[in-house]
């Protein structure tokens, strides 16, 4: 579903919509320093996460939080629960389209038992929880995966399992975190298919770009990525288990998982002198003092 504008405020950040375009105004708190350090590092954060969801719902990425308040809207939402989860970025950086918004992203909140996730060599599992016996089929099919989801109480025909990839790949030594990137130097995807639980398809498990591992030891099923997506590539990926009901859409809690490279480049983005080299960019100045003769 295409998500709508955003109005209101955000903390220091202001939404309105003029001429069909979301606008962003940061507040004013001290006119006579408007560009202090902790206010420039509060927009270069924000201005990550607004990047981030812009790039999820151009690919009609609907975000779920469960905890979605009456009349809020649903990049508020997404704001309030992710703006902590960003790094602090360039006003250059938020502009080049194809540069990432790096981060630890959380996609949905809710009530549903949250998965486990792990990255196992190069490969993304989900631990289900389901135990299964020794001598078990490993399932290729929808509909078997989903005849062994359903007999535990976690699972319910019609539920959803949507997997999740976020990432980017660079040319040549295009740094990051970079400051001023080039629009040809990266290029950042979002993908994400849905499998919905149901025992009569036939449809293969590879179509939704998942697989299945059974533990050799404790026989605990997991819902893994097809293929190695971890393999020397900046990515993160996550899987969500949703379930719309008469009182509305359930979901399970869910943050991307990074891999070595993009896990790098977000503790990167944490560096001090990386930091302060963003802030310069925002022209950020010194908190105002007061002066001895302020003082009565």
């Amino acid at each position: 579903m295409m998500l709508g504008y955003s109005r209101g405020s955000v903390g220091d950040v202001t939404f309105s919509r003029l001429k069909g375009q979301q606008i962003a105004k940061a507040r004013n708190r001290n006119p006579n320093n408007p560009k202090t350090k902790t206010q420039m590092m509060q927009r270069s954060l924000f201005v990550s996460a607004t990047k981030f969801y812009q790039q999820a719902r151009a690919k009609f990425f609907q975000f779920a939080f469960e905890d979605k308040k009456y009349h809020e809207s649903d990049f508020n939402a997404f704001m309030r629960h992710n703006v902590k989860n960003g790094t602090n970025m360039s006003q250059e950086a938020v502009q080049a389209y194809n540069y990432p918004a790096l981060g630890m992203w959380a996609l949905s909140k809710g009530s549903l038992q949250p998965f486990e996730q792990t990255a196992v060599g190069n490969t993304f599992r989900a631990n289900t929880g389901i135990v299964v016996p020794q001598d078990y089929d490993i399932p290729t099919t929808v509909g078997a995966l989903s005849a062994t989801l359903i007999q535990s109480n976690r699972f319910q025909p019609g539920d959803m399992l949507t997997m999740v990839n976020y990432g980017f790949t660079r040319v040549g030594e295009a740094p990051v975190p970079a400051l001023a990137p080039l629009n040809d130097d990266y290029m950042t995807y979002f993908t994400y298919k849905q499998m919905v639980i149901n025992t009569d398809s036939t449809d293969a498990l590879t179509k939704y770009d998942l697989g299945v591992y059974v533990d050799g030891t404790t026989h605990v099923l997991y819902i893994t990525s097809t293929g190695e997506v971890y393999d020397e590539r900046y990515v993160a990926v996550c899987l969500i288990h949703s379930r719309q009901t008469a009182n509305g859409l359930l979901v399970s809690d869910s943050v991307l998982l990074p891999s070595a490279l993009f896990d790098t480049a977000v503790k990167a983005c944490a560096d001090d002198a990386y930091i302060q080299q963003v802030l310069n960019a925002w022209g950020a100045t010194e908190e105002a003092i007061l002066s001895p003769r302020s003082v009565v």
